[in-house]
Formats: structure tokens, sequence, C-alpha cells
């Protein structure tokens, strides 16, 4: 079973992972990792410094992350993207072929995914694979 997690680092995501892991880590399934960052819309050099930083982080925090996943004997692997996040998805979804994507979805919508839709709704109407969304939930 391979299971692609998409996580950006966000407590959300960390919840969504830690989820998938406690109903599928009894079958050993491989976990893949993905992080998606975009590039700044920006020329400045500054701009360039701050996505570099980001990329960083997100691979320093992956990495991190897998390696907790490889004490549990569950295979891990990371990728960190650049792009678009909606398509970037569903293009390492083609290449990986997971038996499911994991998602992890804010309980509430800003005013660009109100005019874009959000990942997961994306995800949930473009994907060929099953999509599993966790919602957080504020009490």
């Amino acid at each position: 079973m391979k299971i692609l997690v998409c996580h950006d680092g966000s407590k959300n995501a960390q919840d969504a992972l830690e989820k998938t892991i406690a109903f599928f880590g009894a079958l050993k399934p491989e976990i893949i990792l993905l992080s998606v960052v975009e590039e700044s819309r920006s020329a400045s050099s500054e701009s360039e410094n701050i996505f570099d930083s980001e990329k960083q982080d997100r691979k320093s925090v992956l990495v991190k992350i897998a390696e907790g996943i490889s004490k549990k004997g569950i295979k891990a692997e990371t990728l960190i993207y650049v792009g678009g996040p909606k398509k970037t998805i569903l293009k390492v979804a083609e290449a990986k072929q997971p038996d499911f994507i994991v998602v992890a979805r804010r309980g509430s919508e800003n005013i660009l995914q109100k005019m874009y839709g959000s990942i997961s709704e994306f995800l949930i109407q473009y994907s060929k694979y099953p999509v599993i969304v966790f919602q957080e939930h504020k009490p």
C-alpha cells in the first residue's frame, strides 16, 4: 500500500499524517510525504531568499518526520516540489500511483479559497485516486 500525504509543515497536516498512521500503520504502508512550495511572485532578491529559506525549512521538517515514521517500521519517502499545489499534487500522484491521497483542510476559508477553491476540493474533483480529507475541528 502506498499513501501520498500532502504536508505543508502545519499542525493540521501533521495531525492528518498521524491519523493516517493510526488508521493504516499496522498495514506497513509506504508513506510518500509531499510538500509543494510556491515560488515567489516577486523577482526581488529578498523574496528569493525567503523562498529558498521556506524550501529548506520544509525539507528539514519532512526529513525529521520521515525519520520518526521509519522508527515505527514504516517506509517513508520525502518529496519537495516547486509550483502550484493543486496541479503539482496531481502530477506527483500520477507518477507515484498511490492507493490514496491524504490532505488536511483548514476549518475556515479565506477569500482566495472562495474565489479559486481549496486544494482538497480540487483533488476530490480531479484526482483519479481516492482522496482522504482531514478537516480541522475548532472547539
